[in-house]
């Protein structure tokens, strides 16, 4: 790199570079910490910030330490650039408040918190996420990708690694809104639970994107308290878990618009496809479902630590009653090994046998009239039978 900066001090805390309104610019820059217990390399607060192809390292060990801390920063860009906040206690790549970040082709590692890792962590702030990873450690006790509260977030052909000794979360909004396109989350095996998307209230958009979760006691690929949001043309490879396996978790007048999406486990029928706690309205067609012991379980509330139960639908012909147009309709049921191409399932491309092919529709889909390309970058739909082309099922388009 064409400039290094090295902080290594055995001190209490220490702040790398300290703005105070302006405009900061780095390129090509290495900024590593190392001896101290609490800090940041980099802590602004107001004026603008362009950062491009740099590195940023925190300490072998903290108690609490942040690579950026950003506090009414009205624009930052980062491109290119790695946040590495190493171990402690408390780590984050990046904590901003009242702050707008548009971070492309970025590294974000939640670090080795053995309290908690979060990668970044978002109080009444704008985001746009493109084409970057943000992984969470095996070697953190509890770990978060995305933290957010108050928050406007766009997430764009991203990649979520997470793991975490007794916990993980891929995505966690409080108060948010949300859309995430065409991207992939990826869950490990933890000892406690595994959410891949924990958001609580808010609205969220998701569509072309490939949730594979976990082994954990609770393994929940999305959790969603009062909201629910679209979601369309996604696929889900749930986990499983001891205590509880859900794919989608629903709670306190959560309603789901849930179309065009695969939504499987590969193993034996387990758990439940939707488990709704509430009496609030669910839209479930055009879907593929299998591996579910429980395809809709809706209860009315919780009595303790029993379900007092509205109605379990345990077949697919129960919840595909109404093929006219119903909030349960032309729902499928395929086996994972029917469904994608074994020689190209590191990213669950569609075989070419497969009834998700033409499965969807096009009526509805969302408020945009549907995804135009797929999980590949190429058009959808595709003409592949008649003469009008038609939605496939799930992130993948064969073409």
């Amino acid at each position: 790199m064409a400039s290094v900066s090295l902080l290594s001090r055995a001190q209490a805390e220490i702040v790398g570079i300290d703005q105070s309104g302006g405009h900061l610019s780095l390129r090509d820059c290495l900024l590593e910490a190392s001896e101290v217990q609490r800090g940041t390399l980099i802590s602004s607060s107001g004026g603008t910030i362009a950062v491009q192809s740099s590195v940023f390292k925190g300490p072998e060990a903290s108690t609490e330490f942040n690579t950026v801390e950003l506090h009414g920063v009205s624009e930052s860009v980062w491109k290119k650039t790695e946040f590495l906040p190493g171990s402690g206690k408390v780590t984050r790549a990046i904590f901003a408040e009242d702050s707008s970040l548009i971070l492309d082709s970025c590294l974000l590692v939640g670090g080795d918190g053995s309290k908690n890792a979060v990668g970044l962590d978002l109080k009444n702030s704008e985001l746009k996420l493109r084409s970057s990873v943000v992984r969470t450690s095996s070697r953190a006790n509890y770990s978060v990708g995305l933290l957010t509260e108050s928050s406007q977030v766009v997430v764009e052909k991203s990649r979520f690694l997470l793991e975490g000794r007794y916990g993980t979360i891929g995505i966690k909004t409080k108060e948010s809104n949300i859309t995430v396109t065409a991207s992939r989350f990826q869950g490990k095996r933890t000892l406690e639970f595994l959410y891949l998307v924990n958001q609580e209230g808010g609205e969220g958009y998701y569509d072309t994107n490939i949730f594979e979760g976990g082994e954990s006691k609770d393994s929940v690929s999305v959790f969603l308290t009062r909201t629910g949001g679209d979601w369309y043309n996604n696929t889900v490879l749930a986990g499983t878990g001891t205590n509880t396996t859900h794919g989608f978790h629903i709670r306190e007048s959560g309603s789901l618009r849930f179309v065009n999406n695969i939504l499987v486990r590969r193993a034996d029928a387990f758990g439940k496809a939707f488990y709704v706690i509430g009496t609030a309205p669910q839209e479930i067609r055009t879907n593929c479902l299998f591996g579910w012991q429980s395809l809709f379980y809706q209860v009315s509330q919780r009595a303790g630590n029993e379900d007092v139960s509205l109605v379990e639908i345990e077949a697919l012909n129960y919840l595909d009653t109404d093929r006219n147009g119903g909030p349960f309709h032309k729902n499928i049921q395929e086996s994972p090994l029917q469904t994608f191409d074994s020689a190209k399932n590191d990213v669950y491309r569609l075989a070419s046998g497969s009834r998700c092919i033409d499965g969807g529709t096009n009526v509805g889909v969302s408020p945009y009239n549907g995804p135009t390309i797929d999980i590949d970058g190429e058009s959808r739909p595709a003409l592949h039978i008649g003469t009008k082309p038609q939605y496939d099922i799930g992130a993948d388009e064969y073409h």
